[in-house]
């Protein structure tokens, strides 16, 4: 009865354990709208570590996870950044803004699913033209540090990471789209940004073809970008990315010279 017992309340702490834990890493995270007439943009703001001028983090979610509810956003990968940045001690800021349904971060005519043939319209999407509203109010608050400002963002993330990089190249220290796609003729304008491509090779959803693409085209233009393709992955490339520590090492060791 004694040992039943023990083993009762060991398991009890260890699903609190675990539940806390859960808890604990969205908890830094302040909810926050900002709303523009009708439309509105739901954030999560982390501030992991000391300091006034922090360098700045912006995260896209993918498709699945627009909404409302200001927290499907943080769904995918958030988690693996707040974890990595707590092991290597680094202090930074973390945006992770939510996307409306039926809305999209970037801003393009063609049919991704075709596998090329995209082109970014003049204007970004309202979304977009949202967050980067609140990018700048933080700029102008004197929070982020201005030459270590990076974006990332997975899937429909991916394309908006892409679309924000042709329309503010020179704005990033360096960006990361995860199986995403943009419009190549765009690559001109962000070659001299560092840049990490990641794709799934057997995705089915966005086709590998549409990150190819832009890094070929950003080669092309004298750019270096970096270009990872895990052989057998199918859409989700964004667990084996977002889980490497390398790939967050790459990112924080990027300062924009003129920032």
């Amino acid at each position: 009865m004694k040992n039943g017992l023990l083993m009762l309340v060991a398991g009890c702490l260890m699903v609190g354990g675990v539940m806390g834990e859960e808890k604990d890493w969205r908890a830094v995270f302040e909810g926050k709208v900002l709303e523009k007439g009708e439309r509105k943009l739901p954030y999560r703001l982390a501030t992991l570590g000391e300091g006034e001028k922090l360098p700045l983090v912006v995260f896209l979610h993918g498709a699945g996870e627009r909404g409302s509810d200001n927290e499907a956003q943080l769904k995918h990968g958030v988690k693996d950044l707040v974890a990595w940045c707590e092991k290597e001690k680094k202090a930074c800021r973390v945006l992770a803004p939510q996307c409306a349904r039926g809305v999209w971060w970037s801003n393009l005519d063609g049919n991704f699913r075709g596998g090329g043939g995209l082109t970014m319209k003049a204007e970004p999407g309202w979304g977009m033209a949202m967050v980067l509203e609140v990018v700048d109010g933080m700029v102008k608050e004197g929070k982020v540090e201005t030459s270590r400002i990076y974006i990332t963002g997975l899937s429909m993330g991916g394309f908006g990471t892409l679309d924000v990089i042709s329309r503010r190249p020179k704005f990033f220290a360096a960006a990361m789209p995860v199986c995403g796609g943009g419009d190549p003729k765009q690559a001109v304008k962000y070659k001299d940004l560092p840049l990490w491509v990641f794709h799934g090779g057997k995705d089915n959803i966005v086709p590998a073809k549409l990150s190819e693409d832009i890094v070929e085209a950003v080669k092309a233009a004298g750019g270096k970008p970096k270009h990872r393709v895990y052989p057998e992955a199918g859409h989700d490339s964004w667990t084996a990315t977002y889980s490497d520590g390398e790939v967050w090492k790459w990112l924080f060791s990027q300062i924009r010279k003129d920032g």
